[in-house]
């Protein structure tokens, strides 16, 4: 609800991002390399219509530190009707929609079953395949504009709209 919209900008962020501040900006400095957000001013928060602010988690994981967009928890707690996972359902190992599936371990071999599918459909047309940088799939808006902004956060003054999966979302692909 946009009641909740002023006391998450007010909270801010969990305290773990304030005593990590200078990582933290590193991570963002990388990602921001390869494109993971849009940065739009801070003031721009009660402007957008239907945003929701979640705010950021410093993880620490094997001696790593990690960025996590806390979409269950907020200045409220957590289960009250202002985090972004509230409205969205927890993915079901029978619904593909909600859980699709992902083939890591087999995208190789899956991808060389396509191809001699094409070849066989079409015998005498030229497969054509070009070079792909997996940092370069980033690049684009994977969510619609109406989505990216239920995972807004904010992060030094700006607000951050990400363009590619949130790790901490309900429906991530870890389920």
């Amino acid at each position: 609800p946009f009641t909740a919209l002023s006391a998450r900008d007010q909270y801010d962020n969990h305290p773990a991002v304030a005593s990590n501040l200078a990582s933290a900006e590193a991570k963002f400095a990388k990602e921001e390399e390869k494109s993971f957000h849009i940065h739009l001013p801070h003031f721009l928060v009660y402007f957008i219509h239907g945003l929701m602010l979640n705010p950021i988690q410093w993880a620490v994981r094997k001696g790593k530190g990690r960025i996590c967009i806390d979409c269950t928890n907020g200045p409220d707690g957590a289960d009250t009707t202002s985090p972004a996972n509230t409205f969205i359902p927890r993915p079901k190992a029978g619904n593909l929609d909600a859980c699709p599936p992902v083939h890591y371990a087999t995208a190789f071999m899956r991808h060389l079953q396509h191809l001699w599918h094409l070849h066989i459909t079409f015998p005498v047309a030229d497969i054509l395949q070009h070079c792909n940088d997996i940092d370069a799939a980033f690049r684009q808006v994977l969510y619609t504009p109406e989505l990216a902004i239920v995972f807004a956060y904010i992060f030094c003054g700006y607000l951050l709209i990400p363009v590619g999966q949130v790790f901490g979302l309900q429906s991530a692909p870890s389920y």
